[in-house]
């Protein structure tokens, strides 16, 4: 394990390779730390949760910033026999690492094609929704600049106390804002503690 978190740690740092003179590119080494954890496999159970962590912290550790956003346990799941086969593969050929290198390559382009997909229709989900906000009638401008807030920050939440101070306005009229945007499917409302917050929903979801 020593060997192992020293392999995932080497690399270059200010420039300079450290370790042995033998460069090995960032994306071989991840992949390699993946392989040494799950064929070492040291743990009672998680291996497989390790050996993905590992495998992104070498990944972001050299500035593949991408890799945070990708999921490589999608393909992985879809195909567990591919994935258990290319371990066996190096097993039974003399420890020959590239099957289970280009057996992840595979994964990866899968991986990055899927977030270049979602990002797409995320994308073209946020503008119907903005041009749909934009142009609606049915809400008030308060209603609109808290829905395009939401578009930019879709992993906040918001109070009907903030959203009075925020307008300046009453606190039952800020309530039947939100009470309005609820009933049309724009937010939900949830319990946090002993108050209630409002989420935004999913933007792939159909807007009523």
């Amino acid at each position: 394990m020593e060997r192992l978190l020293k392999f995932a740690e080497d690399g270059v740092v200010d420039g300079t390779e450290r370790g042995n003179n033998t460069f090995i590119h960032p994306v071989i080494r991840a992949i390699i730390v993946h392989f040494w954890i799950g064929y070492e496999h040291p743990f009672r159970d998680g291996n497989g949760r390790i050996a993905r962590a590992l495998y992104y912290f070498c990944m972001l550790r050299q500035g593949y910033e991408m890799a945070e956003f990708l999921s490589i346990s999608g393909p992985i799941d879809r195909s567990p026999k591919a994935y258990y086969e290319a371990f066996a593969c190096v097993e039974t050929d003399g420890g020959d690492l590239t099957y289970f290198v280009l057996h992840q390559l595979k994964v990866m382009r899968e991986a990055l094609a899927e977030l270049t997909t979602h990002l797409k229709e995320r994308a073209a989900s946020m503008a119907e929704l903005s041009r749909t906000v934009a142009g609606s009638s049915l809400l008030n401008h308060r209603q609109r600049a808290l829905l395009q807030h939401a578009l930019r920050h879709p992993f906040e939440s918001y109070t009907i106390e903030s959203h009075a101070a925020s307008h300046q306005v009453h606190y039952q009229t800020a309530r039947n804002d939100f009470v309005e945007l609820v009933d049309k499917g724009y937010f939900e409302a949830r319990r946090v503690g002993k108050g209630k917050r409002y989420f935004p929903l999913k933007l792939n979801k159909k807007q009523k």
